[in-house]
């Protein structure tokens, strides 16, 4: 997998492109079913970052890696958004709050290769 440097993540946010990082999966007991989870930052203005956290119930497969269609944990709200005054103060609450981690964010589209690595790492 192809992780982008704090630069690239800052160039590309500067482009008007959005950049993602694949969080650690949780066990939803009641539903029986792993919570896949993301987080995808996006540039609004000179000053404002915004973090969007999504969490999905794991419905798919080696044949169904498309992990934006999976069912919302929330299916009133796709997903969580905050908004922050500086990249830093960002990637320093996904990785405080979120246990993400800086080096570990891919550009967009990229999670569902992140999921496909977890699953084969599921089965084995």
């Amino acid at each position: 997998m192809r992780y982008l440097t704090l630069n690239e993540i800052q160039t590309n946010l500067n482009l008007g492109k959005t950049v993602e990082q694949w969080l650690k999966p949780s066990f939803d007991v009641i539903e029986q079913s792993n919570i896949l989870k993301w987080v995808e930052i996006s540039k609004e203005d000179q000053q404002t970052f915004t973090l969007r956290l999504s969490e999905v119930y794991d419905e798919g497969d080696e044949d169904n890696l498309d992990i934006y269609g999976f069912s919302s944990v929330d299916p009133d709200d796709f997903f969580e958004e905050t908004q922050f005054q500086s990249i830093e103060k960002t990637l320093e609450y996904i990785e405080n709050k979120l246990d993400g981690q800086p080096d570990k964010f891919l550009n967009t589209g990229m999670c569902q290769e992140e999921y496909r690595h977890f699953l084969n790492n599921s089965i084995q």
